[in-house]
């Protein structure tokens, strides 16, 4: 935030003085460290307890759920106050007992300080927090848990997990609607009574795992992308243990897997269905009970990177070629071993 014609230092100051009487700290270009110094303890703004690169002009503002003295007890009041301010952190400490909405907000950071928790108890017709036409939305060092679902991506929105854990959702643990993008970076998804993570929109997990979920850990449609990679702390995402399949597509949806290990589901391990396609390599299907790839209608399955996966189970055929029209490619020069009933494949017709 800049003001042309004017002294920075005395602007820099005045809207660090104007922020602390709302309850916010105001981090300007050319101030020591991060914070603004003694204008963001008076407000009652302490640093997060991991080192968090912020941009200049971050407004700052601490949030203590059940600290009945604290100046804002809730993130919602915590939103309300920040008005037009962004980028913006709101430090989060305690059990927040709230269904939080974010809505038309742009650059704003949930961060745990040091962790949190936001429980939005047992009403299924709400989410615990839910994003909407918002951009650049980061989720950091929380425990979402409760409501009908987790943590809703919705409308045109760019929102980012870190360290999350999503858990205990009565209905999806997160989705991402057509229009939506979600990336995850280092978090778990379990224990929720649907689908641990449901895709419409673009979705990247980049290192965690995804289990113990009421359905399908990974559930796509209507034209969804899903790309697992490894991340910064895990160097795999491992989609387990769900009570359905541990991905599922259904109409136009394309998968690509890179380090994944998808195991032990109720179900398949990956089924392709309605003109959905999976691209998969250094990754293991592994002994889900039903097939490992179950290959639908005018699916396609790519199997790459050089004798770099493993499909294997118990059920004959490892991959099965369901009718009409499904197709492997490559499957068995880097699947190994991997038994099937798909056709034979043909090179490609000049």
């Amino acid at each position: 935030m800049r003001f042309i014609g004017r002294s920075g230092k005395k602007w820099n100051y005045f809207l660090t003085v104007f922020a602390a009487m709302l309850g916010l700290a105001f981090s300007a270009h050319g101030q020591s460290g991060p914070r603004g110094g003694k204008a963001s303890e008076e407000a009652g703004v302490s640093a997060p307890s991991q080192a968090t690169a912020l941009p200049a002009n971050t407004v700052q503002i601490r949030v203590e759920c059940g600290n009945p003295a604290a100046r804002v007890k809730t993130i919602a009041d915590g939103l309300k106050l920040l008005g037009n301010f962004h980028p913006a952190v709101l430090l989060i400490s305690g059990t927040c007992h709230e269904n939080v909405v974010i809505q038309g907000l742009n650059g704003i950071t949930l961060q745990g300080n040091p962790k949190a928790t936001v429980d939005g108890g047992s009403d299924p017709n709400f989410g615990t927090v839910k994003i909407s036409g918002s951009i650049n939305i980061a989720l950091n060092n929380l425990t979402v848990t409760g409501s009908g679902q987790g943590v809703g991506c919705l409308g045109v929105s760019y929102c980012v997990l870190t360290q999350v854990t999503v858990e205990n959702s009565l209905g999806d643990g997160a989705d991402v609607q057509a229009g939506a993008r979600l990336e995850i970076f280092d978090s778990v998804i379990q224990n929720n009574a649907n689908a641990g993570l449901g895709v419409a929109g673009v979705a990247a997990f980049f290192g965690g795992a995804i289990t113990g979920n009421g359905s399908n850990g990974v559930a796509l449609r209507n034209g969804g992308f899903f790309a697992t990679v490894p991340g910064n702390l895990t160097a795999t995402v491992t989609i387990q243990n769900n009570a359905g399949n541990g991905i599922r597509t259904a109409l136009h949806n394309t998968i690509i897997l890179n380090s994944a290990i998808v195991s032990g589901n109720a179900i398949d391990g990956v089924t392709l269905q309605m003109g959905s396609t999976l691209d998969m390599f250094a990754s293991n299907i592994t002994n889900n009970r039903g097939h490992q790839v179950r290959i639908g209608d005018l699916s396609v399955a790519r199997f790459s990177g050089f004798q770099s996966n493993t499909v294997t189970g118990a059920n004959f055929p490892d991959v099965v070629c369901d009718p009409q029209f499904s197709a492997t490619r490559q499957l068995l020069a880097n699947a190994v071993g991997a038994t099937t009933n798909c056709p034979a494949e043909l090179p490609p017709t000049p």
